[in-house]
């Protein structure tokens, strides 16, 4: 009989255990990279490492957009991708590889400034192909504005943009507020539709 209690017990206690053990939750971490688009801003091509306003370009004239890509996770992420639309264009960098802590500035350029508002919007990992801590902080967008200077007559000038975004590259910099460009490296873009990007 003491046998038997003594297995009773033992049985009771394993049953406890397995309850008690299915209760606890254990954390299941996502990769620890995190890509994010920090910032984008205008620079004449003339003039790269200064930024500008859309309406500080002067009609006709060659600039570049250029955005920092930030790694504010603890381990590296490889093999990234990074998409960019300018008005009615599409381009997609990459694939490229970021270490933990890191900043890049990619730029796509040069495009001549035509009249009215224009919308870039970057996005990073396009495809949530690496794991990252935050998805929700990949995409940003930025709009400018080109027109006549104050002292001109104003006039209303609707634009449709046509040129293909086809030179996309990227600079490695350690401080991007003082564009300290450190290495600078050039990466063969796709130019398409957004139909066309919608279909694939």
């Amino acid at each position: 009989m003491t046998r038997a209690r003594a297995a009773l017990s033992s049985l009771c206690f394993l049953i406890g255990l397995l309850i008690a053990l299915s209760t606890l939750s254990f954390p299941v971490y996502a990769g620890s990279s995190d890509l994010t688009v920090d910032s984008i801003w205008l620079e004449r091509a003339s003039a790269p490492g200064v930024p500008v306003t859309g309406t500080d370009l002067a009609l006709n004239e060659s600039f570049n957009i250029v955005a920092s890509i930030k790694n504010l996770g603890q381990e590296a992420a490889n093999g990234y991708y990074l998409d960019v639309y300018y008005d009615n264009d599409y381009g997609r960098g990459g694939p490229d590889n970021i270490t933990a802590g890191e900043v890049q500035e990619w730029y796509v350029g040069p495009l001549t400034a035509t009249a009215g508002t224009h919308v870039t919007q970057w996005v990073v990992d396009p495809d949530n192909q690496i794991a990252e801590l935050n998805e929700q902080n990949n995409e940003k967008e930025y709009a400018l504005t080109v027109g006549s200077s104050p002292q001109q007559p104003t006039t209303t000038v609707t634009a449709t943009v046509t040129q293909a975004v086809t030179s996309f590259s990227y600079r490695v910099t350690t401080n991007p507020a003082l564009h300290a460009v450190t290495e600078t490296r050039s990466k063969a873009m796709t130019a398409r539709s957004n139909a066309q990007a919608a279909v694939d």
